[in-house]
């Protein structure tokens, strides 16, 4: 796997405003969402291993499985000692009716998204884990600025 390093310089997260890794303990905990700023980001999701993250140059892994990535719960994420503070997202839960059956579901959006922000709705098929709160793609898209829409699988 490269170095995350290199990724910071290449994709400009070196230039975010970061605070030094001693100001904050470190965190087992995880949050769901975007860390970073809109198009320079990277995201964090629940996985089956435990959290995950991934770039915005699609660059993945497992928390558990790597060192330099670090949680710090609300304070945010700590990548080869950079900490990157939580981005602010709108996120929407909501539930609708199919064929008899309540089907929960999310509308992510940038902040400051309004009714004329594209939007992607998200239809997946079977995966051993739903959608919401764990696939990457949604937060993908609100890291460039569009509004997501995810509902988790029947059964």
């Amino acid at each position: 796997m490269p170095s995350f390093k290199t990724g910071f310089v290449a994709f400009g997260l070196a230039s975010l405003a970061a605070c030094s890794p001693s100001d904050e303990a470190i965190s087992s905990e995880c949050l769901t969402g975007l860390y970073g700023s809109p198009g320079d980001f990277v995201m964090v999701t629940e996985g089956s291993k435990g959290p995950r993250y991934g770039f915005s140059d699609g660059r993945v892994g497992t928390v558990s499985e790597d060192d330099s990535f670090q949680c710090r719960g609300e304070g945010g994420v700590e990548v080869d000692g950079t900490v990157l503070a939580r981005m602010p997202i709108r996120v929407t839960p909501s539930a609708f009716e199919s064929q008899g059956v309540t089907l929960a579901g999310q509308l992510l959006g940038p902040e400051g998204a309004s009714p004329d922000t594209a939007l992607v709705v998200f239809a997946h098929v079977s995966e051993d884990i739903g959608w919401l709160n764990s696939a990457r793609d949604p937060y993908q898209m609100v890291g460039r600025g569009v509004s997501a829409f995810v509902y988790d699988k029947r059964g």
